[in-house]
Parts: structure tokens; C-alpha cells; sequence
């Protein structure tokens, strides 16, 4: 069964509706708390230092280069088991209806 979004211009099944209606406060805290804790990691670590910025310009250190390219390797390992694992298939189902195709 299929309805009509809020802007009405294009139809989602009923799935795709309890996926993208579900939340609330609590879900939006649970990721406030998670970037206070991404931005705590990148204070202690100096990433977000002049300092190290500057010796990254400088060529002086790889302190953040070295972050920069594990942070490329994470993702791009994490795009791997994502399309292989099961959460891939979630992933799709539940962007289908948003993508400009469907």
C-alpha cells in the first residue's frame, strides 16, 4: 500500500514511512552525544590545533595526514562490508523511495 509524502509529489510505501517516521528527542540526543564525543576525540588529539595544521601545510609532520588517510580507509572499508553485509540491503530499501528513479 502506498501514500502520499507531505509535499505530495511522490509515493511511499508504508515500510519506508515507519523507517523515516521513528525517533523523536531521544534520537536526536543520542547524536548530539555522539558529536560532543567525535569533537572531544579531535581536541585531544590536536587534529583541530593551529599548530598542527600549520606543520601539515608545512609538510613538518604527518600527525594529520596520517588521520586524513585512515579516516579514507575506514570509509572506504566501511562502504565495503555495508554493501555486502545485510545493512546493505536495508540501506537501499530504506533510500529507494528517496532516490530521484523511483
Amino acid at each position: 500500500m502506498t501514500t502520499q509524502t507531505a509535499a505530495g509529489d511522490r509515493p511511499r510505501t508504508e515500510e519506508a514511512a515507519a523507517v523515516t517516521s521513528g525517533g523523536g528527542a531521544a534520537n536526536l540526543f543520542s547524536y548530539l552525544a555522539l558529536g560532543c564525543l567525535f569533537g572531544i576525540v579531535l581536541i585531544k588529539s590536536e587534529v583541530v590545533s593551529w599548530f598542527r595544521i600549520q606543520e601539515m601545510f608545512r609538510f613538518e609532520s604527518s600527525h594529520v595526514y596520517g588521520i586524513i588517510m585512515s579516516a579514507i580507509a575506514i570509509a572506504a572499508l566501511s562502504i565495503v562490508l555495508l554493501e555486502r553485509a545485510v545493512a546493505g540491503t536495508w540501506l537501499y530499501g530504506y533510500m529507494r523511495p528517496h532516490l530521484p528513479h523511483y
